[in-house]
């Protein structure tokens, strides 16, 4: 009967086996040094600052459920300002493409100029950042040929209009804006051409 039970749990486990990469022990010592040098990085962002918020340094990133209708109705395939914790596609951009790419990362954002493709976008809550991220992917807007959109999630800081915001409503790409109330988000599009309705965003 034990010897039954092993052999019903075997298929589980061997599935996963066949599936995991044989590593070296070379490889293996390698992929632990650019763990821990990641890992490094973003200790720096989480470490207690004086008034004692841990996490400080991070966003909010959105759930799972979500990236899953960006990606299913919107052709979202990758993250413009994500982390190897917190990525949900297997590439993104990361504040540090030296010790990230190893993990998925193609670099900072701000290196990166795609001409085609759907991006969510969700930036760090700084507005410096912000402003220059959104002039950086009007950049990559005004230099493509080809199907290329943007959807935005950012706080509503309308009121007074931050000029990260200002930008945004004045944008000569923008096709949709919705307040993601009661948490005073906004979600925002910006494509060359419109892939998105109300209809289709009002389930966000």
């Amino acid at each position: 009967q034990q010897q039954q039970q092993q052999q019903r749990a075997a298929p589980v486990g061997s599935a996963r086996d066949a599936l995991a990469p044989v590593l070296t022990a070379q490889e293996e010592l390698h992929f632990h040094y650019r763990l821990f040098a990641m890992l490094q990085r973003y200790l720096c962002l989480a470490t207690p600052s004086r008034q004692g918020s841990q996490g400080a340094g991070f966003h909010a990133a959105v759930t799972e459920h979500v990236f899953f209708f960006l990606r299913d109705r919107l052709g979202v395939g990758m993250e413009c300002f994500a982390s190897p914790f917190n990525s949900h596609f297997a590439h993104f951009c990361s504040a540090f493409g030296d010790t990230d790419r190893w993990f998925g990362s193609l670099g900072s954002f701000f290196s990166f100029l795609p001409t085609e493709g759907s991006y969510e976008f969700n930036p760090p809550y700084l507005e410096d950042l912000m402003e220059a991220a959104v002039l950086q992917m009007e950049c990559a807007l005004l230099r493509s040929l080809r199907p290329l959109s943007f959807v935005l999630i950012i706080p509503d800081w309308s009121s007074p209009p931050t000029p990260s915001i200002e930008l945004l409503r004045s944008d000569r790409f923008k096709r949709f804006l919705k307040s993601a109330l009661p948490i005073d988000f906004l979600c925002i599009s910006l494509s060359l051409l419109s892939l998105c309705l109300p209809a289709c965003l009002s389930a966000c």
